[in-house]
Parts: C-alpha cells; structure tokens; sequence
C-alpha cells in the first residue's frame, strides 16, 4: 500500500518549510492541497495522484492546518504522522498579519488547534513531535528521515524570513494566554509523541 504521511499543525509553525523541505527527497511528494479527509475516498484521491517515485517507496505528504481537514478515524491506522507546533508570539503575529483575523480570532484559531492535534495525538502514538526550533536547527532532519524510512536526506531551506518579520501587534495578555496554552498542549504532545 502507498504511504501517507500528514504534516498536522497550526498556520505559521514552519509546516509549509517543511513540507517543501521533504518534497526535495526522491521519494516524496508534497500535496499542500488544502484536502479534507472525511472518508476513506479521500485518502485514496491523495494516494492515487501522479507521484514522481513510481515504485512501493512512494511517499505522499499532505499538510492539515484546520480542525476540519481530518476527522476520519479510521485511517490513523493507514498514515503517519508528524506534529509541528511553534510558540504564540510569533505564531499569533503571523496570523494576524498574513490572514486578517482578529486578535481573538487568532488566538482562539491557535488554541483550539492545539487541543486538536491533542486529540489526535491520542489516536497516534507512534507519531513524531518537531517544534520550530527542531526545524530551524535542522536537528528534525536525521529523526524525520529515520520516521519516514528516507534512504537519503533532505534539505532545509536555510531562509525562513516569510515565518519570522512580523510586526508585534499582538496584545501582550493575548500572547500570553496563547503562550499558556501553548505550553500545556505541548507537555501532552510530549508525553505522547517522540520527539527530535
């Protein structure tokens, strides 16, 4: 069977580097396609796309950003995945800016997609925890390649300008409550996941 690998997290991680990062590697192909998988269909439309590896060391990758991108149980036991998570100050500055939301808006996006990947970190044991510093430090890369059985390496783009100039604008009690939650979820991430 075809190997799918889901890069889960929150916008402004640093998932979207990594997933271009391992696109890089012969046996992956990265679908940012903004997919919602509900139904077993929609594992098969992902696996059953044109792959530049023509052989069973396929990889398909796909990146899930939204609560509502997967709630298909079942196939947990089909795919593996990898966590990505970033503290709130940036992380919130990055919504703001780039999405328009509202401060609260933002803040209650983050929140509650950190509980989320929670819940299916519960479901997913045998996944793999790499916050934003594993992936700026390149220290996610040997754990990754080992994860996904890569026999060859991939490469971090060393300029992440786009995750990093953000203006400041968020209110300081709203950074930290966001940062609060933050370090709550990931203590659980933690227990629950390998980590780089």
């Amino acid at each position: 069977m075809s190997k799918a690998v889901f890069i889960t997290s929150h916008l402004f991680s640093g998932s979207h580097a990594l997933c271009e990062a391992l696109d890089t590697n012969r046996r992956v192909s990265s679908f940012s396609s903004n997919a919602v998988y509900k139904h077993y269909d929609d594992f098969r439309f992902l696996v059953r796309r044109k792959h530049k590896s023509n052989n069973t060391a396929a990889t398909y990758l796909d990146e899930l950003l939204y609560n509502h991108s997967f709630s298909c149980k079942p196939l947990y036991e089909y795919c593996k995945f990898i966590y990505v998570v970033r503290e709130a100050k940036p992380t919130l500055n990055g919504i703001v800016t780039h999405h328009n939301l509202k401060h609260q808006s933002a803040l209650r996006y983050y929140s509650y997609r950190l509980r989320r990947l929670c819940e299916m970190a519960k479901n997913t044991p045998n996944s793999l925890l790499v916050t934003w510093d594993d992936i700026t430090s390149g220290k996610c890369i040997d754990p990754i390649s080992d994860f996904l059985n890569l026999k060859s390496n991939f490469k971090m783009n060393s300029d992440f300008g786009h995750y990093k100039d953000f203006p400041d604008d968020v209110h300081y009690n709203l950074v930290k409550q966001g940062q609060e939650s933050y370090e709550r979820h990931i203590m659980y991430l933690k227990s629950k996941l390998r980590t780089c």
